[in-house]
């Protein structure tokens, strides 16, 4: 029942809502985003704690995405002190979005180059926006450079790009 929900199931149950709601009620997602994280905190439940604060950052690309910038850092660098390897990748490849959405088309690039070569693939509404994120490079960058930063992305380990994501260079 309701009633005997823990904490952290509380907390997955807004995040769920969040997702659910993030393309058709973001005021209504936020709400749920932020019930998540509060709820998964007060029990220490970092992993839905981590997963609640990528679609945080991931509402805030449409808020204001310079702030949403600074939203991914603190999540990256969430994930980065836990063995969530796929987790990472999939905040990586929505702050390209970020970043992207702030003109910072190179690391932007690298990122996904890297995310291309290393992770598993995206699917679903996140690989829909993805592609967007592609077709905004490739015209901002032309299509050697886009290319040279991709590969130079996809020569780079995971910890290479979380420290681009984190220096912000």
């Amino acid at each position: 029942p309701i009633a005997a929900m823990t904490p952290t199931v509380e907390a997955y149950r807004h995040y769920v809502e969040a997702e659910l709601d993030a393309a058709s009620d973001p005021v209504g997602a936020r709400r749920h985003v932020d019930a998540a994280l509060a709820a998964a905190r007060s029990v220490g439940s970092t992993l839905v704690e981590g997963v609640a604060l990528v679609t945080s950052a991931s509402l805030a690309v449409t808020e204001d995405p310079r702030a949403a910038r600074a939203a991914f850092r603190r999540t990256i660098g969430h994930w980065s002190d836990r063995p969530e390897h796929n987790r990472q990748w999939t905040t990586l490849r929505n702050h390209a979005v970020a970043l992207t959405g702030c003109g910072e088309l190179r690391t932007a690039a690298r990122i996904l180059g890297a995310a291309d070569a290393h992770a598993p693939p995206a699917y679903g509404t996140e690989a829909h926006r993805l592609a967007g994120v592609r077709s905004d490079l490739l015209a901002g960058l032309g299509a050697d450079l886009d290319a040279e930063l991709r590969a130079s992305g996809a020569a780079s380990t995971l910890d290479e790009i979380v420290e681009l994501c984190l220096s912000g260079d």
